[in-house]
This record gives structure tokens, sequence and C-alpha cells, in this order.
């Protein structure tokens, strides 16, 4: 459900608010003085930051449970899984929380290093590398007890894209 939502946040601050933006940004520069700081990529901001902080709170969350021991193997890999995830959304969110739409350095900036994370593949091959052991040590586990998979870790794209599909 975080990568789900979380990719609908990714797709508001892509694509979904580029209309509105605009409007507020022709507003803007029609009407320099004035009163009102209007932010155009607000909602994409806020989104993303409402995202940031529901993968914090689960990650928080898994590190208050411990595992039985029997499923610590299983459980530590998991917990790579939602790390790697965090730590890449929380790039993309305070990387769109710096940046300030009227300064054109600010918005070079920022598409540097969007490109730059969207280039480096060791990104999104972590996060599936991490999903991958985490399944492994899951079918490991089950294995040892013959019973059924109760479910699988699947890797990102199998469940809702990519994180860097921004």
């Amino acid at each position: 459900m975080l990568l789900k939502d979380t990719g609908d946040a990714l797709g508001l601050s892509a694509a979904g608010s580029q209309a509105s933006s605009l409007l507020k940004m022709i507003d803007m520069a029609s009407d320099p003085d004035s009163n009102e700081d209007i932010d155009p990529l607000k909602d994409a901001k806020d989104e993303l930051g409402r995202q940031y902080k529901n993968w914090v709170t689960t990650l928080q969350f898994f590190d208050k449970k411990p595992a039985p021991n029997e499923c610590r193997e299983f459980s530590g890999a998991y917990r790579q899984v939602l790390d790697s995830e965090t730590r890449t959304i929380g790039t993309v969110a305070l990387g769109l929380q710096k940046v300030n739409i009227m300064n054109p350095d600010d918005m070079s900036k920022l598409l540097r290093e969007m490109q730059k994370i969207k280039k480096d593949p060791s990104i999104q091959r972590n996060i599936d590398t991490a999903a991958d052991t985490a399944d492994a040590k899951l079918t490991q586990l089950v294995s040892q007890y013959d019973m059924k998979k109760p479910f699988d870790v699947p890797r990102e794209q199998q469940t809702s894209g990519s994180i860097m599909g921004f």
C-alpha cells in the first residue's frame, strides 16, 4: 500500500499538477508584487512529505517489534527493503522541498539532482536486491516448517511500478 500511495504521490509531483502549476506561475508573473506567496509545487511537496513520514513511521514501528529468533534473518532482510525505499523517497522529497519555484538556479539544481537519482542504477538495484533477498529468506524460513509461504516479497516494480519512475 505504501508503494502504491508513494507512486501516486510521485506522479502528482511529476505530472499531475503541471497545468495548475503553469497557471499559478502565470499569475505570479503577472502580479510580481502580490503579497501571496504561491508555490505551484505545494501539493506535490506536501504529499511527498506525508508519504515520507509514513515510510519513516512504518520503519520505526518495524524496529520496535523484534522478530522471534527463528525469523531474525527474514526480518533483517525485510527491514533492508523498507530502509532502501525510505531513503530513496526521502531523497526525492527533500530535493523537492528545498526548491524555490521562482529561482531558476534552484530549479536547475533540482533537475540535475533528480536526473542523477534516475540515472543511478544502483538505487533500483539495491531495492530489488533487498526484495529478492527478503523473499529468499522467507522461502527458506517456511521450508523449515513444512508450510506454504503466506506471501511473496515482490520487487518494487511488480508492486507499484518504480520509485525511480518519477
